[in-house]
């Protein structure tokens, strides 16, 4: 945590009641559950729900062109160029601004597609598996729900 340019001294626990009380006070969902911050906590747990409205939050937010630019862009760059490898005709390459993330058991995409309509969009897609391998298997699910969001 950091106020005006100088770090200030704080734990996990302080942090992440920041985070959950930020939360309270500007989203309606639950807070997603956070024990640590980094990005491969097995026990922290978050919903497509909690996502698309943060997601949608940042969308209006001033500094969104800053925060949108540092997304990959689908089959440009980033983890989501394969799309194009895996979805050679999809309507989403350079259409969507996603981050992905896999870990064992879990695949997963979230960010904003542009549809052919011009109108702007919020994806996510989280898939949980008992079996490690389906988590790579999943990833034409995800894909699939970019293009399809696209040709709208």
């Amino acid at each position: 945590m950091y106020q005006f340019g100088k770090p200030t001294a704080t734990s996990y626990p302080v942090a992440l009641q920041t985070i959950n009380q930020w939360w309270q006070t500007n989203l309606s969902t639950p807070p997603p559950y956070l024990t640590n911050g980094s990005g491969l906590c097995r026990d922290c747990t978050i919903t497509a729900a909690n996502l698309s409205e943060l997601l949608t939050y940042a969308y209006s937010h001033p500094s969104f062109d800053a925060y949108v630019n540092s997304l990959g862009i689908a089959g440009v760059s980033g983890t989501i160029t394969a799309h194009s490898e895996r979805l050679p005709e999809s309507a989403a390459i350079g259409r969507a601004w996603i981050k992905t993330g896999t870990l064992n058991n879990v695949t997963s995409m979230a960010g904003y597609v542009k549809g052919l309509s011009g109108q702007d969009y919020v994806v996510v897609g989280l898939i949980n598996s008992e079996q490690a391998h389906n988590a790579y298997t999943a990833r034409p699910v995800l894909d699939a729900m970019l293009d399809w969001t696209a040709q709208h």
